[in-house]
């Protein structure tokens, strides 16, 4: 689960970036898409994971200046024409064809996947002493909430001067739509050439952070497991361990970049993965309450399986011939009723598979007495 949201940080990434140099599937796009996949995968390979944290103080400092630059241009320009600006009656936003279709999908995922699995973050934090480690999440999704906030306002803004044909010429084509690279452009030289940049170390930061989370993974968690049956740590990794780790942030690295092949769209890289693994967060919350004696490997496997199953249906409905249709499963008429259909569809199904988990109390415990006992509580401690 871990390898695939990794997976899809790359691609995702590089597509941000890529777009700022050039449109989609020409050669200056590609050309940006490698080098800002190569940089952070070079000095992650060299430097590990302390050069990420050097960087990534770095980096972030340097965006929200910038954001904060940029905020200051934009807000006062864009401002001038509120008076007349009636999103309620214009747009229906309070509505699922508004966009509370994704915001719910949104919120379904929040809560119920990323915080389960999301390896930038939970890489960090859990390199630190327990207490540590809670001031971080705090910390972190605070400073991220609002930083994601302020980057969203110039979209919001881009969409306005869109819908009142504002400025002195034709408006970019994805204004209308808030893409940074439009808005950017719209509002001038300078101000692009900001975000251009608040894009550039916001993108190496996650890469490298996703670059230092897949060696980790790979070398002192997946092979020091396989070698001595127990995930060893940053602190006691051999040198095979980081040979191991280098190696993987190579292959990740150019896996990753394989996609930008099919050129799919930035977001699609958290909706898809965020719906793969929704059958994560149930068992996770439901574990611990689950009767006495259950058996827990199933209560886990079921909803999780399941979860992944409707992902993947869902990734590829419309793409392969002869593919699953989930097109009854939509909820609403906006854009992302279908995504928000097989969200609702694969959550409820995680939490009732689970529940379904825990009434095979009495198969294990009889299974548990002894070999004379039941039957299926054997053949259960076999699966």
């Amino acid at each position: 689960m871990v390898l695939y949201r990794l997976f899809n940080e790359v691609w995702s990434n590089a597509i941000v970036v890529a777009s700022f140099y050039g449109e989609p599937q020409t050669a200056s796009w590609y050309a940006a898409a490698c080098v800002s996949v190569a940089v952070p995968a070079v000095y992650i390979t060299i430097g590990g994971l302390r050069s990420s944290l050097l960087s990534d103080t770095i980096q972030a400092g340097l965006a929200v200046v910038l954001l904060v630059v940029v905020l200051a241009v934009v807000l006062p320009t864009a401002a001038a024409p509120v008076g007349s600006w009636n999103p309620v009656a214009g747009r229906a936003m309070w509505s699922l064809e508004g966009g509370l279709d994704l915001l719910l999908v949104g919120l379904l995922q929040g809560c119920l996947s990323y915080p389960f699995f999301d390896p930038v973050l939970t890489d960090r934090a859990f390199l630190a002493e327990p207490r540590t480690m809670l001031r971080a999440f705090c910390a972190g999704g605070a400073l991220a909430a609002a930083f994601i906030v302020g980057f969203s306002t110039l979209g919001i803004f881009g969409n306005m001067e869109a819908a009142l044909g504002g400025g002195d010429g034709p408006a970019p084509a994805g204004l209308a739509k808030g893409q940074p690279v439009a808005v950017a452009k719209h509002f001038g030289t300078g101000v692009f050439s900001v975000v251009n940049i608040i894009m550039l170390t916001s993108s190496i930061s996650t890469l490298d952070s996703t670059f230092s989370s897949v060696s980790k993974l790979a070398g002192p968690e997946v092979l020091s497991f396989l070698r001595t049956g127990k995930p060893g740590t940053v602190d006691a990794a051999s040198g095979r361990d980081v040979l191991v780790g280098r190696l993987a942030v190579v292959g990740l690295a150019v896996a990753g970049t394989l996609p930008l092949l099919a050129n799919p769209t930035a977001l699609s890289a958290t909706t898809i993965s965020g719906t793969v693994v929704m059958g994560l967060g149930p068992p996770v919350l439901l574990l611990e309450h689950l009767p006495a004696g259950c058996y827990r490997p199933l209560a886990f496997h079921l909803p999780l399986w399941s979860g992944v199953a409707l992902g993947v249906c869902y990734q590829v409905a419309g793409h392969w011939p002869g593919a699953v249709d989930l097109s009854a499963l939509a909820v609403g008429a906006g854009s992302y009723g279908k995504l928000l259909g097989v969200n609702l569809l694969g959550t409820g199904l995680a939490f009732a598979l689970c529940a379904a988990g825990s009434l095979l109390v009495p198969f294990r415990a009889a299974g548990a007495a002894g070999a004379k006992g039941n039957g299926a509580g054997v053949a259960l401690d076999a699966i």
